[in-house]
């Protein structure tokens, strides 16, 4: 038999969320915090080994990925903002308008392998009329994890 309806409200008692601590005074205005390494069971750690030998036999380290190398490297640096560049040699007259480039940009290399989808997102824009340029890395929640 399937019960549909409300469920029931959660536990705040400290053995059910050891990793977690919350902050503040009323009851409305706590943080919580959440430890974002947890202690790992044996099974855990077990897939830890045997995955990183997976990705040990599998993907050599000498090998050149197309897609984090040339035109598609990475972008170490963003770009501020930069009004009325400076043009050596003219633009034609009737280029108007701007190019927005949106890529991956991986900032941390690759544990196993990579597919260009990785990454946290990255754009370039530049703006022809009166040639501004910048370029921004767009910093996602698993970005943060990762630095």
């Amino acid at each position: 038999m399937v019960r549909c309806g409300r469920s029931s409200p959660a536990r705040s008692s400290h053995s059910a969320n050891h990793n977690q601590q919350s902050t503040g005074g009323s009851k409305e205005g706590r943080v919580l915090l959440v430890d974002p390494k947890p202690k790992k069971g044996l099974a855990s750690q077990f897939f830890d080994v045997v995955e990183k030998l997976i990705v040990k036999h599998m993907h050599g380290s000498k090998q050149t990925n197309q897609y984090l190398s040339g035109l598609f490297a990475p972008v170490d640096e963003e770009t501020p903002p930069q009004p009325n560049l400076l043009v050596k040699g003219y633009l034609p007259e009737g280029l108007n308008g701007e190019v927005l480039m949106v890529g991956p940009n991986p900032k941390f290399m690759p544990v196993a392998g990579y597919h260009w989808f990785d990454g946290d997102g990255y754009l370039h824009l530049v703006l022809f009329l009166t040639v501004h340029l910048f370029s921004l890395l767009m910093k996602s929640v698993a970005f943060g994890l990762q630095e």
